[in-house]
C-alpha cells in the first residue's frame, strides 16, 4: 500500500473471508466461527483482520470482499453481495465468479470504502 502511494495509485480491491463476525450472523453461527477459526485457521482469519484494520486507515479507494468457503465451480454470474454484511444464508461461491466480481467492484465507485459480502 506504500508503494501504491508512492506511485499514485488510488483504487484497491481485496480478498479476505467471511469467518469475522457479521451483523446478521445468529449467536450459533457466532459460535461456530469462532470454533472454525480457533480451531483450523486462526493465523489467516488473524491476518485477515489485520490487513482489513489497516486498510482503512490508508487515504485509498478500498473495497474488501468477503467470500465464504470457495469451490472451483464456473462462473455462473448468479451470486448475492451484502455492503457491510455477508450474505444472508450463502456458504459458498467459485472463485471463478468471486474474480469477476472483484473486476466490476474495481469499476464500480458505489463499493469504495465497503466491505463487501459475496455468495451463492
Amino acid at each position: 500500500m506504500d508503494a501504491m502511494a508512492r506511485q499514485g495509485v488510488r483504487r484497491i480491491v481485496v480478498v479476505t473471508n467471511a469467518l469475522g463476525d457479521q451483523p446478521s450472523d445468529t449467536t450459533p453461527q457466532r459460535l461456530l466461527k469462532r470454533l472454525v477459526r480457533r480451531i483450523f485457521l486462526e493465523a489467516a482469519c488473524r491476518d485477515a483482520r489485520l490487513l482489513e484494520r489497516e486498510i482503512r486507515t490508508r487515504d485509498l479507494d478500498w473495497t474488501v470482499v468477503q467470500p465464504p468457503r470457495l469451490t472451483n465451480g464456473a462462473a455462473t454470474g448468479a451470486y448475492r453481495t451484502a455492503a457491510g454484511d455477508a450474505v444472508r444464508g450463502g456458504v459458498r461461491i467459485s472463485r471463478a465468479d468471486l474474480a469477476g466480481y472483484m473486476l466490476k467492484a474495481l469499476e464500480d465507485p458505489g463499493t469504495v470504502h465497503s466491505m463487501i459480502g459475496i455468495a451463492y
